[in-house]
């Protein structure tokens, strides 16, 4: 009976210092990759100038306008019903205009 106590002991003895070896190896590496990714983030903003803030407005569902006298941008991947006279039929006209008075 003794002879099985102490294999578990050494056992949970074993497991307790691989779980503490792989916390220490953890540490270290999030440690060391923050110091080399805050070095390289410093260098980069660095180099590095800020854009000038420009306005964006909503022309429709899917387009925007940027206030900067650019052409409007279509976004892709979205369909939203067309209003007024862009509207391929009156279902799409008249779901547009009720998207329209939900969004105000």
């Amino acid at each position: 009976m003794n002879v099985g106590v102490k294999a578990q002991q050494g056992s949970i003895l074993y497991f307790s210092a691989m779980i503490a070896l792989c916390a220490f190896i953890g540490f270290a590496v999030v440690k060391v990759s923050s110091n080399l990714s805050g070095e390289h983030a410093v260098a980069a903003s660095a180099k590095s100038t800020v854009p000038a803030p420009v306005s964006v407005y909503v022309v429709d569902g899917d387009t925007i306008g940027l206030g900067d006298g650019r052409p409007k941008i279509r976004l892709v991947g979205f369909n939203a019903p067309e209003t007024g006279s862009r509207a391929r039929c009156e279902a799409e006209r008249k779901k547009g205009e009720a998207a329209g008075h939900f969004a105000n």
